[in-house]
């Protein structure tokens, strides 16, 4: 079966996919038009930024995909005037860690990197080795876990309990959390990764 990316981005008119993507573009006045006005009139109820509502008129049906964040930015047309979508990825970034999403193949994977001073969408990839429905980066599926393993294995580190060379088993496929799913299982299925990775 072919690996693959899903598109990174993409959006319908009304969804609540809407509301995760209105940080991962910027719009700017096309140097092209007289769209500065236009642009002015748009975000002026909200000091210069667009309401998620205000993003979700403006794109309409539009679907953003990879091939999209590919480009600096694009043109869109609202009340005649043009506007260009500027995306705020950081391309190395989002290179880096689509490779390394190639090189692990996790089954399934998602990673957001978002500026914690402006809100601006770093990153997001969505990863899967088998065919899924949707964008896993715009998911909440189950949100908690791998949060929590970054914090547990930081605070380990901090007080010095592992190294960064620490070796772990890794089984995965665990969605819920009982006695037997606490043991270091090892059999065909596992990987072993270290902290650092």
């Amino acid at each position: 079966m072919m690996k693959q990316f899903k598109p990174v981005l993409w959006m319908a008119a009304g969804s609540a996919v809407v509301a995760s993507l209105a940080a991962a573009f910027v719009l700017t006045p096309s140097a092209t038009s007289q769209g500065s006005r236009g642009l002015a009139q748009l975000s002026h109820s909200l000091g210069g930024h667009l309401e998620k509502k205000e993003v979700s008129s403006l794109l309409g049906d539009m679907h953003l995909t990879s091939n999209h964040v590919k480009l600096d930015s694009f043109p869109v047309q609202k009340d005649g005037k043009q506007l260009n979508v500027k995306f705020t990825l950081d391309r190395a970034l989002q290179e880096k860690v689509e490779a390394l999403y190639q090189q692990y193949d996790p089954v399934y994977a998602a990673f957001v990197a978002m500026d914690p001073e402006t809100g601006k969408i770093l990153a997001m990839v969505d990863y899967s080795s088998e065919p899924h429905e949707g964008n896993l980066a715009l998911k909440a599926t189950y949100p908690a876990a791998s949060v929590f393993k970054m914090v547990t294995s930081a605070a380990a580190l901090d007080e010095g309990k592992i190294s960064p060379r620490a070796t772990f088993p890794v089984n995965g496929r665990f969605a819920t959390l009982y006695k037997r799913n606490l043991n270091d299982t090892v059999n065909r299925f596992t990987k072993f990764i270290t902290i650092e990775e």
